[in-house]
C-alpha cells in the first residue's frame, strides 16, 4: 500500500467494488497506474519512468512492471504519491499473458484507478485486454506506441502475427492511442487503428537531470588526447547501423575517434570487423554507461545511423547537452533532428556518413538550447497525456470524462 497521499487499502481480487465512491472521495487527487515491462533505464522503459514520476506531482501513481531482468532497478518516485509495484510474470505464452491481464485487471480494481497508462506494444496489449475485461465504471486508457510495428514487420524483422492481430482488435478500446512521432501515429493507421483514437505526443527530456548528471566530475569516458570525437550511444543490435558508423571512420582521418557506448550480441563481431579495418586503436568500445552523459558532453559529434527510430530519444539528450547529432532521419528521428539542430545524412551509407561529418564537425549548435527541448520537457508532456485522458489544467477529477470501452 503506498504511505502518505497513496492508495487505499486492497480489496478482494476480482470485485468491481470499490471501498469509496468517486464522489466521496472528489479532490483527493488522481489515481494512475502505469504499465511497463521493466524499468531499464533506457528507451521507453526509461520513458515510462519520466512520465510516471512527473504525474506524481498532481496524481497518485501506482508503476506496475512485469518482467523481471538483469540490472533492472526498483523505480524512485515521489515518496506518498508514487509505487512501483512487481508483478511475477512465470512463462510464456497465452496463459501466462491471460494471468497477467488478469493482475492488472485486479490491481485497477483494488486501487480504485482512474487512468491506465502503457507503455510499448506488449504492456498496450495487456492494458488494453484487461480493461476490457473492467465492468463500468473504467477507467480511461492511453496507450503508447514506440515502434514502427508494421514497418518492421514489412521489412522482414520478427514481430509476431499474433501480436499484430491483438493490436488491431484491441488498440481501438483505448481512449487514445499515444504515439511518439508522426511516422509511428501512421504506422498504426495502417495496421487499421482508426484516425480518430491515435495522437502524437513526444517522449519526455529531462533537461535539468541530464544537465546535473553530465556535470558529475569522473564520469566521463572520453580520451584527453586533441582527438575529434564521435560517439554512438546504443545497444549492440542490428538495426542500429554501427557498422555504418565503423565504414564512415575508416574514410576520415587518423585525429577522428570513435566511442561505442552500450553493450548487445554484435559487440564481439563489431570489435572484429575494428580490428579487420585496421581502425582498432581508433575505437572504444565502453560498454553499457549507467551515467552516460558526460560522455555524450564531451564528444564532438553523436552518430545515430539507424536503420529505423520510431523517436531516437538520444538526438533530443544529446542537443541538451550541447552535442551536434547526424542521424539517417529513419522514422520519427528525422522530426527529432529538425527540432534540435540535428543534420540528417542521406543516403544511409558510410560515404554519406563521413562527408556528413566532414562538414558539420566544428559547427556549434544554434544558441537557443532551452527553446529547441523545450517540447520534450516532461511537464509539458505529462500535461498533454492528462489532457487526452480528459482532464482540466485545473486537476478536478470530476471534469473526468466518462471512458471508454
Amino acid at each position: 500500500m503506498l504511505g502518505g497521499g497513496g492508495f487505499r487499502g486492497h480489496n478482494q481480487a476480482g470485485t468491481d467494488t470499490v471501498r469509496a465512491s468517486k464522489e466521496t472521495r472528489h479532490g483527493e487527487g488522481r489515481r494512475v497506474l502505469v504499465l511497463v515491462g521493466n524499468t531499464k533505464p533506457y528507451g521507453g522503459q526509461r520513458v515510462a519512468l519520466d512520465v510516471a514520476e512527473e504525474m506524481t506531482r498532481t496524481a497518485t501513481v501506482l508503476l506496475v512492471s512485469y518482467e523481471s531482468v538483469e540490472g533492472e532497478a526498483r523505480a524512485a518516485l515521489c515518496a506518498g504519491t508514487g509505487e512501483h509495484l512487481r508483478l511475477e510474470r512465470k512463462g510464456k505464452g497465452a496463459a501466462a499473458f491471460l494471468k497477467l491481464v488478469w493482475k492488472v485487471r485486479c490491481l485497477s480494481v483494488e486501487h480504485d484507478i482512474d487512468l491506465v497508462v502503457s507503455f510499448m506494444t506488449y504492456a498496450n496489449i495487456v492494458a488494453a485486454a484487461a480493461m476490457c475485461l473492467r465492468t463500468r465504471p473504467k477507467p480511461r486508457l492511453l496507450l503508447t506506441e514506440h515502434t514502427l510495428v508494421a514497418t518492421a514487420l514489412h521489412s522482414g524483422e520478427r514481430h509476431p502475427r499474433a501480436m499484430i492481430a491483438m493490436m488491431w482488435r484491441l488498440y481501438p478500446k483505448a481512449n487514445r492511442v499515444l504515439a511518439v512521432s508522426r511516422p509511428v501515429a501512421d504506422d498504426l493507421l495502417t495496421l487499421g487503428v482508426p484516425a480518430r483514437c491515435v495522437a502524437v505526443v513526444a517522449n519526455p527530456v529531462c533537461l535539468q537531470t541530464i544537465r546535473d548528471r553530465a556535470a558529475q566530475a569522473g564520469a566521463g569516458k572520453v580520451r584527453d588526447d586533441g582527438s575529434i570525437i564521435l560517439m554512438t550511444l546504443s545497444s549492440l543490435n542490428p538495426g542500429k547501423g554501427l557498422d555504418v558508423a565503423i565504414e564512415a571512420l575508416c574514410l576520415l582521418p587518423d585525429h577522428y575517434r570513435l566511442v561505442i557506448a552500450g553493450d548487445g550480441p554484435l559487440r564481439e563481431s563489431l570489435e572484429a570487423t575494428c580490428e579487420q579495418r585496421n581502425i582498432a586503436d581508433r575505437v572504444d568500445f565502453v560498454g553499457w554507461l549507467d551515467n552516460p552523459y558526460p560522455t555524450l558532453g564531451r564528444a564532438d559529434v553523436l552518430l545515430v545511423p539507424s536503420e529505423l527510430e520510431g523517436f531516437s530519444l538520444v538526438v533530443a539528450e544529446a542537443a541538451a547537452v550541447g552535442t551536434v547529432a547526424i542521424g539517417s532521419g529513419a522514422g520519427g528521428m528525422e522530426e527529432v533532428l529538425a527540432r534540435t539542430g540535428g543534420h540528417k545524412f542521406a543516403p544511409r551509407t558510410p560515404q554519406a556518413l563521413a562527408e556528413k561529418i566532414t562538414e558539420v564537425c566544428g559547427k556549434p549548435l544554434p544558441a537557443d538550447e532551452e527553446a529547441r527541448v523545450w517540447p520534450y520537457n516532461p511537464d509539458e508532456i505529462a500535461r498533454q497525456y492528462f489532457a487526452h485522458a480528459g482532464w482540466s489544467e485545473t486537476h478536478d477529477r470530476s471534469k473526468l470524462n466518462s471512458g471508454g470501452f
